[in-house]
């Protein structure tokens, strides 16, 4: 009886041990939003930590002491798969930001829907860099901005396609068009021209 007994209190013992030492298994869509509230210059410490790291099975254990008490098990290539494709996001917006900050001196961001167009060169792969409209209080407040934006609904903004047809050529205007006089995909979304009709 009293063998028994100790046999099952090591089982006890034995499966509370092995209970407290299991690996909380995190998603690439948790850990990508874990990557993405580290500053760029953490990410970097981080990836550095991770590539340092001999073991496979356990990569990513360097980095979750930094970040989390919880220990877990993340497949050395699937953390930096994840951490290399948040770099190059935060590289990416910063050339947007930076860019935006000396166009327009506002903010700028990868494939947004409101503001100013500035190109795919500073965004990953044919995505839009878009500078946020600067606030205003009168068309005064955006002429250091740029030179062309006026003070629209508390926002400096282009002129409309048609506000431009009509200050230009006396004309309505049409994004996208296909018979007029063009002038520029800055006053149409999706990079459309805007056409004034003759």
């Amino acid at each position: 009886m009293k063998k028994m007994f100790l046999v099952m209190l090591s089982l006890l013992v034995v499966s509370m041990f092995l209970v407290g030492c299991t690996t909380e298994e995190i998603s690439d869509e948790e850990l990508e939003a874990e990557l993405s509230d580290l500053s760029a210059e953490e990410l970097d410490q981080a990836i550095e930590a991770v590539e340092a790291e001999d073991s496979e099975a356990l990569a990513g254990q360097a980095y979750m002491k930094r970040t989390s008490e919880l220990s877990r098990n993340i497949p050395k290539d699937r953390f930096l798969k994840i951490a290399y494709k948040e770099r190059l996001k935060k590289v990416y917006l910063s050339q947007c930001d930076s860019k935006c900050m000396e166009n327009y001196g506002t903010h700028g961001l990868c494939g947004g829907s409101e503001g100013y167009l500035s190109g795919f060169e500073p965004c990953e792969g044919q995505v839009l860099c878009v500078c946020s409209p600067a606030t205003c209080n009168s068309d005064g407040d955006c002429k250091d901005k740029h030179p062309y934006t006026k003070c629209t609904n508390n926002k400096c903004d282009f002129p409309r396609c048609d506000t431009k047809c009509m200050q230009l050529f006396g004309t309505s205007g049409v994004c996208g068009g296909e018979e007029g006089e063009m002038i520029g995909a800055a006053y149409c979304l999706e990079n459309e021209q805007c056409m004034c009709q003759t």
